[in-house]
């Protein structure tokens, strides 16, 4: 029986094993049943020993060296904790020992029992009990601060009492509300409540209802609920609306001193057909030489919000602004954002123009950049102009637009020149349409649909790609302090693991030193039409790295570029205007005095918020697709699978609502088999893989929790007006 410690460790550490339990080890080993008892002592030697452990369900593993070689038993950490839906979470560490130490120890698991009363994203102590096959595994001791002292759901009355059901923040607990603390609430209201008591793991946590804020089943009550959650800024402050009331509404003949006139120049916007804050116009040439003049105006925010004024600490503290389906958040008052600063046609507007040379391999030649006062030609939508470059607009249209179709036609062939050479150098293009939802007067949506790229958001996307690389490199090589859009290279281990997921395709990433996009592009590229395309395209997507701002220059890995930024947008981002106002001042005087800590501090704030708007974005986007999703409750559609998990199978329809399959729901027990992102059952071998295409009935939505139950359709035949 000795011999058979080697000869485990053999199978632990073998690259095909899955952690097994007991019986199933013995079996493999040929151990006899006489002699199971002393197998199992043998294993709990080399536990002992530190070599191996078994999880919850009593499957063995190896401890593996390398990233959880600091993760011993007891070893303390202090961090964030991340609840799931599910009732478990992960401390993912900020600190360890001393205040700002760092440590290499991963995200911890907390299994539910384990969770000591802690709530999604409280700061909390927790202990390591042992090193799991995937995570280390311990359990929170304490709660150091708590993240969510209000929280946002539902009323339901009892007799005399109440109980707020918390909606989509990870709060698993119901609130616990006595009636004096009810006040003027109904059941079924949406409420804002303050935690007075959080309770413990037997004890539900008690509160009082600060606000109502209306009829829960109301969409628009929904999104004043996730404005309330997400912390936004919804109104703006008296002294931020006097001084934008201050500004007049047109553009001076004193504005226009010194500023180059570019108001005879044929320039168009082209956005959204709803569209009200329009910052970027465009204009194009081709040239005799056969080089193309491209100008790039941007609306000169920086003109009107001055540095330091209530205006400037408003939009700096906002981000940003956020776009919900009804509404905008805006980041400056719509004095400024859809009036004085917008670049609406026919009317005098001062900009920022980049006005470039390009010539006919995509090659920026030269460039200056100038203060510049405008005037738009004619607003335009991407649906029109897309019309009239596929031949396809009406005759009014066409009438209307007859002048300016030949510079339209121009755009379309610099865009295609410059982003043929953006390819060469090996951008990655991931291909994800934006989910769009039409709703009708009630604030209900109607349809929603994947909102898909067209020849002029093509156009646009390269004309705005090709300016703020330019103004970064600009800024770079005078070595002006500056806030660079950062996005930085995969990690070795997450490109290590793409390359072993691509080899089960037969696909080869060779992985030297660094990793190139143009490689990863490459096989975006040679798998986008086989069967497999979309599972690796969604694979290779997870590896990436977040974009964020900073005031060192670390390259954009997505765009291929070694320097860029972001220029174009200033009425909806604050990095935009902090840019202009640094090239206006170098411009000037020939130097800026921002400093870099604090240029340190905007980008990460920026980055912030901005993370912070979309997470609120997606969610209130999920709560209107499960809202849709009623209507179709027993419909049969069409899908993707988009994740697999422990829990069940996560499918996205083709109008990029996505919902779960439950394994519950399915004849065999199916294991998660991770690296090769794919459930496999047990019985019937039946595999789900990331990517595969499947047909699903809608069986059960829950708007409140943004949940969309599915189930399996296979071997179905076509039900008559219910399958889409």
């Amino acid at each position: 029986m000795e011999d058979k410690t080697k000869q485990l460790m053999d199978v632990f550490t073998s690259e095909a094993y899955k952690p097994m339990k007991l019986k199933e080890l013995a079996i493999l080993l040929d151990i006899p049943k006489d002699k199971r008892e002393e197998f199992a002592d043998i294993l709990q030697g080399m536990i002992r020993d530190g070599r191996i452990n078994v999880t919850n369900h009593g499957k063995y593993f190896a401890v593996k060296a390398g990233a959880y070689s600091n993760c011993e038993a007891d070893t303390k950490i202090r961090g964030t904790f991340f609840a799931s839906a599910r009732g478990f979470g992960f401390v993912k560490q900020t600190a360890s020992g001393e205040a700002g130490e760092s440590s290499d120890i991963p995200d911890i698991y907390i299994e539910a029992k384990n969770v000591n009363g802690a709530m999604h994203k409280d700061e909390v102590e927790a202990v390591i009990l042992y090193t799991g096959d995937k995570h280390p595994v311990g359990k929170v001791t304490a709660v150091l601060q708590r993240a969510n002292e209000t929280v946002l759901g539902t009323l339901v009355m009892k007799n005399s009492y109440g109980f707020v059901i918390p909606e989509r923040n990870r709060f698993m607990k119901d609130i616990y509300i006595p009636k004096e603390a009810i006040g003027e609430a109904q059941d079924h209201s949406k409420v804002w409540v303050k935690i007075t008591d959080f309770g413990d793991q037997k004890r539900n946590p008690e509160g009082e209802i600060l606000s109502v804020l209306g009829d829960a089943a109301d969409p628009r009550t929904d999104i004043e609920g996730t404005i309330l959650a997400y912390g936004l800024p919804a109104a703006f402050p008296e002294e931020v609306i006097r001084e934008a009331r201050a500004i007049p509404p047109y553009v001076s003949e004193q504005d226009i001193e010194g500023r180059e006139d570019l108001r005879k120049e044929v320039i168009v916007t082209i956005d959204g057909e709803d569209a009200k804050d329009l910052d970027d116009g465009v204009s194009v040439t081709e040239n005799a030489d056969g080089t193309y003049s491209l100008g790039v105006h941007i609306a000169d925010v920086s003109h009107y919000v001055k540095e330091g004024s209530a205006l400037d600490t408003e939009a700096k503290n906002r981000g940003n602004s956020v776009y919900f389906p009804d509404r905008v958040i805006p980041m400056l008052p719509k004095e400024l954002s859809n009036e004085i600063c917008s670049l609406n046609a026919g009317v005098d507007r001062l900009a920022m123009s980049c006005l470039m040379t390009v010539d006919d391999q995509g090659r920026i030649l030269d460039h200056r950049v100038v203060e510049s006062v405008i005037r738009v030609t004619r607003r335009m939508s991407y649906k029109e102009v897309t019309a009239l470059l596929e031949d396809t607009a009406d005759e009014a249209l066409k009438t209307d637009c007859e002048s300016l179709i030949p510079m339209f036609q121009t755009m379309a062939k610099l865009s295609a020149l410059i982003r043929k050479r953006r390819k060469q150098h090996g951008a990655i293009d991931f291909d994800f349409p934006e989910p769009k939802a039409i709703l009708d007067e009630n604030g209900y949506p109607v349809e929603i649909y994947p909102y898909k790229r067209s020849i002029a958001t093509d156009m646009i996307e390269d004309f705005m790609l090709a300016a703020n690389e330019t103004i970064a490199k600009l800024a770079y090589w005078q070595s002006l302090p500056f806030l660079y859009r950062n996005h930085e290279a995969p990690t070795d281990e997450k490109m290590q693991e793409f390359a072993t997921f691509l080899g089960g395709f037969g696909l080869t990433l060779h992985i030297q030193n660094e990793i190139h996009p143009k490689k990863l592009q490459q096989v975006l590229d040679a798998t986008a039409h086989e069967a497999e395309g979309p599972l690796i395209h969604r694979v290779l997507l997870r590896c990436m790295k977040q974009a964020r701002y900073g005031n060192e220059c670390l390259g954009h890995f997505g765009l291929a570029m070694d320097q860029y930024t972001h220029f174009t947008s200033p009425i909806r981002r604050y990095p935009d205007l902090q840019i202009h106002r640094i090239l206006k001042a170098c411009a000037q005087s020939g130097e800026c005095k921002i400093s870099e800590s604090t240029l340190g501090e905007i980008a990460a704030h920026c980055s912030a918020t901005e993370r912070k708007a979309a997470e609120a974005e997606r969610e209130v986007m999920k709560y209107f697709k499960a809202l849709y999703m009623q209507s179709e409750i027993g419909r049969i559609h069409k899908g993707v699978i988009s994740g697999v998990t422990n829990g069940g199978i996560f499918v996205e329809l083709y109008n990029t609502v996505e919902g779960i399959i439950k394994l519950t729901s399915l004849s065999d027990h199916y294991v998660l088999d991770p690296q090769h992102y794919r459930l496999v059952g047990e019985r019937t071998g039946r595999v789900f893989t990331l990517g595969e295409r499947v047909k699903v009935e809608v069986l059960d939505v829950d708007p409140a929790m943004s949940q969309v139950v599915f189930g399996l359709v296979e071997n179905t035949k076509k039900r008559k007006n219910s399958e889409r």
